[in-house]
């Protein structure tokens, strides 16, 4: 595998896994392989990865996805699934580029929302607990609730 393989789920128990893919990105230098029912898709030199990869995220993946399994007891996709699917990509590698920078800024604001999130849920959970065991006693004053 090099940098910037996808790792395609190929077949699963779970249609729902089936086609699920990630990024390959190199932490260490071991060698890695995967396992049987996975597949490396390794984009051609027209295409830059770090666009493609977000085709592989897309509406539009998943629909050709979704429709190779339907109707099948078997839940898995072959190598000509994958080559036989269509999408529109810029020639022009620098618009590659710009849609991908884009489409990795939303996803690191999407990631700093989420962590922003979970420390809000802790600090309400931290409040309730104070709250409903009285710890914390509120008080009305005019209208307003003060803590």
């Amino acid at each position: 595998m090099t940098k910037g393989d996808l790792a395609i789920c190929m077949a699963n128990g779970s249609k729902n896994l089936v086609g699920k893919n990630g990024e390959y990105i190199p932490i260490d230098d071991y060698t890695y392989t995967v396992g049987a029912f996975c597949a490396i898709f390794r984009f051609n030199k027209d295409v830059i990865s770090e666009f493609f990869k977000y085709i592989f995220q897309s509406e539009k993946y998943n629909y050709y996805v979704q429709n190779l399994l339907a109707g099948s007891n078997i839940n898995n996709l072959k190598g000509d699934d994958i080559e036989m699917m269509k999408f529109e990509v810029p020639i022009s590698k620098q618009e590659q580029q710009k849609v991908a920078q884009v489409l990795t800024a939303a996803d690191k604001e999407i990631e700093l929302l989420k962590e922003e999130l979970e420390v809000l849920k802790e600090q309400k959970w931290g409040l309730m607990q104070k709250l409903l065991t009285g710890e914390v006693r509120v008080k009305v004053d005019e209208g307003e609730i003060c803590i």
